[in-house]
């Protein structure tokens, strides 16, 4: 019989204030997940790299200049019920960060600057696609 190794939820913080890093941080020890805080310069390293995925290329890019300086939240291993706790508990708190992503076969082989550059513009084309005034 195989034993079940069930692994803890981590969430990749990158470019967040102080106040929100502090929110997110109550929120780990009532939900039970690990915080992983990510500086602007480690945001040429993988995404899997720094969720400490084994498998990782532990290549490094150049972070662009331009890489947007809203902050970013990545979540790995999150179950389907962890997800909606974590955002139903953020909206609750009033924690509103828009870029926000899970680890994907295809996304944990990028750097971060690269997914937080993808959820730039998906966070625009969902702006301008929203009415007036929403």
């Amino acid at each position: 019989m195989k034993a079940h190794i069930a692994l803890q939820p981590k969430l990749l913080c990158c470019q967040l204030s102080q106040e929100q890093l502090n929110t997110l941080a109550a929120l780990s020890r009532a939900l039970r997940f690990e915080i992983i805080r990510v500086d602007r310069a480690q945001a040429g390293r993988t995404v899997g790299a720094l969720c400490g995925i084994p498998r990782a290329s532990k290549a490094v890019v150049p972070v662009p200049a331009t890489m947007s300086e809203e902050p970013v939240l990545v979540l790995y291993q999150f179950s389907e019920a962890g997800l909606d706790a974590l955002l139903a508990a953020m909206k609750s708190g009033g924690l509103n960060i828009p870029y926000k992503a899970t680890v994907t076969p295809t996304n944990w082989t990028w750097p971060l600057c690269q997914l937080a550059a993808e959820l730039e513009k998906e966070h625009a084309a969902v702006q301008a696609s929203l009415p007036a005034g929403e």
